[in-house]
């Protein structure tokens, strides 16, 4: 991945304490029971992450997400 992409990547990460729970995370599938989840936009469409699932696709992108 490039530097700038990984910039933007990095730039598109939100963090919510979201109201709402019971999303679906996009990585394993599973129910998002706890407010705190990761939410990546792309393309003008949000897609929601358990916290563990948002770390393991950083590392496999060689990214770090420091929380």
């Amino acid at each position: 991945m490039e530097d700038a992409d990984r910039e933007d990547f990095l730039k598109s990460l939100h963090w919510y304490n979201a109201m709402i729970v019971g999303s679906t995370c996009e990585f394993c599938g599973k129910q998002i029971k706890t407010p705190l989840r990761v939410d990546v936009a792309s393309n003008l469409k949000w897609y929601s992450f358990h916290v563990s699932c948002a770390r393991k696709i950083c590392k496999q992108l060689g990214i770090e997400l420091d929380i």
